[in-house]
């Protein structure tokens, strides 16, 4: 079973991935944060490990690089992929230095069916 974690202090935003997430692989858990903190509290707490993190960039307490390295600190495997509306060189440049995906908000079906089957792959 797929364990996805979506993180973002926008309620919709929550709702929209979560909810593509849950149309696309019925049988995953969808774990929901509002915040980077219960993002880690969350990864930390669930039995098994996640395979997915889409976490938002700008989040108040800690933010989407932050949070994307600690998970990846903490749970080696995970595939952490940061979010943001705010598309700025920076935020682009901070994610490819640090190794990680920085995408587009909001990911359209055919990014979260193509994550999925990376998951499936591995």
């Amino acid at each position: 079973m797929l364990r996805i974690l979506v993180a973002d202090d926008n309620e919709l935003m929550r709702g929209l991935m979560a909810r593509i997430f849950r149309d696309i692989v019925p049988e995953a858990e969808i774990l929901i944060a509002e915040s980077g903190e219960e993002a880690l509290r969350l990864a930390d707490d669930c039995e098994g490990a996640v395979d997915l993190a889409m976490v938002d960039y700008q989040m108040s307490g800690i933010n989407g690089i932050d949070c994307a390295l600690k998970l990846r600190e903490q749970h080696p495997a995970i595939d952490v992929r940061i979010i943001t509306g705010e598309f700025l060189d920076p935020v682009l440049e901070d994610g490819a230095a640090l190794g990680i995906q920085v995408m587009q908000k909001p990911p359209t079906r055919q990014t979260f069916e193509s994550l999925v089957d990376g998951l499936r792959e591995r």
